[in-house]
């Protein structure tokens, strides 16, 4: 129950002891939110990698927040990554006594597509003596190689998605 007239803890009124951390500091602190791209929901356990003057392994708590304290002042690099979502990274400058907030928005991996050729070569009508530049686009799983053939034999060395015929004659 509440008492009015409360015998006080201390007998008369007393000051705070100072508080060096507060008046002049020397460590700040950096703290964001991590997402996702498209619908903005918070990603759980994502972790955060500080690399700088310090280095810590930060995880992001249910609410997609994380936080970094007592650090040292310095350009920090920062790599935001979780299971099944791109990594992201942004560079981040702590400052004594202040708190410096970097956000990430990670995009979900798409695991296990299958690769597909979605833009194919187109054929050319060519002059003698003129080189004919094929390409072509494909979608799927990271990464992606190419080989490309020419009547049936692979074609050495040709393994990017642009292959360049030699002069046409």
């Amino acid at each position: 129950s509440f008492e009015p007239n409360a015998v006080p803890v201390f007998p008369s009124p007393t000051n705070p002891p100072a508080m060096g951390w507060k008046l002049t500091p020397t460590r700040g602190h950096a703290k964001g939110f991590i997402t996702k791209a498209g619908d903005g929901s918070m990603i759980d356990g994502a972790t955060v990698t500080v690399t700088g003057p310090a280095s810590r392994t930060l995880r992001a708590d249910a609410t997609g927040f994380y936080g970094g304290v007592d650090l040292p002042p310095g350009i920090y690099a920062l790599s935001a990554t979780a299971p099944g979502f791109s990594t992201n990274t942004a560079s981040a400058t702590v400052i004594a006594g202040t708190v410096t907030n970097r956000n990430f928005v990670l995009a979900p991996v798409l695991i296990g597509m299958s690769p597909a050729i979605s833009t194919p070569p187109q054929g050319q009508i060519l002059n003698p003596g003129t080189t004919a530049t094929f390409s072509v686009s494909a979608t799927g799983t990271a990464p992606l190689r190419y080989q490309w053939f020419r009547d049936g034999s692979l074609i050495v060395g040709a393994t990017t998605n642009v292959y360049t015929l030699p002069t046409f004659n």
